[in-house]
């Protein structure tokens, strides 16, 4: 099954299954970049992604400054680290830029899991979305369809599920720490 890159709708027909549910997606094929992207790239690593941004922006003269590109790398390191803590053996990262429907050049980054060494739960795949310190739109919106009411509710169940599961312990989402900050 492919899935457009900006598409998260698909997750909606998990919103009423249990935390243990295994999401029945293939994990085997990186998903389908937008038809009308302008240019697109898969990467291996974050340096790369790092490399790409800072190429893209210079090439679509976007706003995208050093600090702003360094942020989306953290974010996306964030989501890469739950992944491979929920099982997965093979972190991408995407790039898009496309034209918006407003006419100016637009962005979107996405990790891509890829390769799991065991079944893929609702609750691991919430761990990935959540994980990031300052979750994205995308992020929040993910969560909705797949049920959740916010980071913290994943948190609680995340912190539930490593007590009763040491061997396969999920990460913590660090947008819960932002208050402590």
């Amino acid at each position: 099954m492919s899935v457009n890159f900006r598409d998260n709708h698909y997750l909606s027909e998990y919103r009423y299954a249990p935390d243990n549910h295994v999401i029945d997606r293939s994990f085997e094929v990186v998903p389908s970049l937008p038809i009308t992207s302008i240019e697109s790239s898969m990467v291996d690593n974050l340096d790369e992604l790092e490399d790409i941004l800072i190429a893209f922006s210079e090439r679509f003269r976007s706003a995208l400054n050093p600090e702003r590109i360094y942020s989306k790398v953290e974010h996306e390191h964030s989501h890469g680290i739950a992944a491979h803590l929920a099982g997965f053996s093979v972190i991408k990262y995407g790039v898009a830029y496309f034209e918006s429907d407003s006419g100016s050049v637009d962005w979107v980054v996405r990790t891509t899991p890829l390769h799991p060494t065991r079944d893929v739960t609702k609750l691991s795949f919430a761990s990935i979305v959540a994980a990031p310190f300052k979750m994205s739109l995308s992020d929040r919106e993910q969560l909705d369809f797949l049920g959740y009411k916010s980071a913290w509710d994943v948190a609680r169940k995340v912190i539930a599920h490593n007590k009763a599961n040491p061997k396969t312990t999920l990460k913590i989402p660090e947008s819960v720490f932002s208050l402590f900050s």
